[in-house]
């Protein structure tokens, strides 16, 4: 027998090996007991969100059926939030609250006809509610007219370190680009950069996976990109004609 052989049999003949295999199996214990609480906390978590889309489904039928007290309880989930995506979108509070409140009604009359999403999210209606309220953003957006001209330098969306100038223009650049996408790409480049969300948050709005967001949001950018250049490169119309901007909101 080796050397550490020898010292194994010998603590353990002592009392030491014995001490050792407690302290062993207790940290053994103990890292069980963490495993088993955090697939325990897995599957609480999982459980609730189970539990908060079997909610929102019933909630979602019963409205189906003309019960106002039902649907009153989804616009109090969601409105806040609409509102909120609607504003940074559009730049304008009123603007948003009215497509909110058509996005609800849109809701209200459609939800007969609405079949929930599978498998089930934890939201439901989550990116039904988004898909009404983008289409109607964009079609608000596609009617102004569009704008000639930016403060120069601007490729990208606006962010808190900017002077009010750069976020004005910002903000422009951003809704010309949005005139050009689908509604799902737009949804997560406002979400992504104006919001601030990462994209599985986006995702669980959208019902979509992250990749998917992280390729919508590129093509935002592409587009973004393009839409500068274009503007960039545009010759004034000439002095006697002032460029048509949109007063900052």
């Amino acid at each position: 027998m080796g050397d550490a052989g020898v010292n194994v049999a010998h603590g353990a003949s002592t009392g030491n090996g014995a001490h050792a295999a407690t302290t062993i199996a207790h940290d053994a214990a103990a890292g069980a007991t963490c495993e088993d609480g955090s697939a325990q906390t897995e599957d609480n978590q999982h459980n609730a969100e189970a539990q908060d889309a079997r909610d929102e489904l019933a909630l979602a039928q019963r409205a189906a059926q003309g019960d106002t007290f039902a649907f009153a309880e989804i616009v109090r989930r969601y409105e806040a939030r609409l509102l909120a995506y609607l504003t940074q979108m559009l730049g304008d509070s009123e603007a948003a609250r009215d497509i909110a409140q058509d996005t609800f009604l849109a809701a209200w009359q459609a939800l007969p006809r609405w079949q929930a999403p599978q498998p089930l999210p934890a939201h439901p209606l989550s990116p039904w509610l988004y898909r009404i309220a983008t289409n109607r953003a964009l079609s608000s957006l596609r009617a102004r007219p569009p704008i000639r001209s930016l403060v120069p330098r601007m490729e990208h969306p606006p962010t808190p370190g900017m002077s009010f100038e750069e976020r004005y223009a910002a903000r422009e650049l951003l809704r010309t680009a949005l005139r050009q996408l689908s509604p799902e790409d737009a949804a997560c480049l406002v979400l992504h950069f104006v919001a601030g969300d990462r994209y599985a948050e986006i995702g669980a709005r959208l019902g979509l996976s992250a990749e998917a967001v992280r390729k919508r949001v590129a093509r935002g950018q592409t587009a973004l990109r393009a839409v500068y250049i274009t503007l960039d490169t545009e010759p004034n119309s000439g002095s006697d004609t002032q460029p048509h901007t949109e007063a900052p909101r």
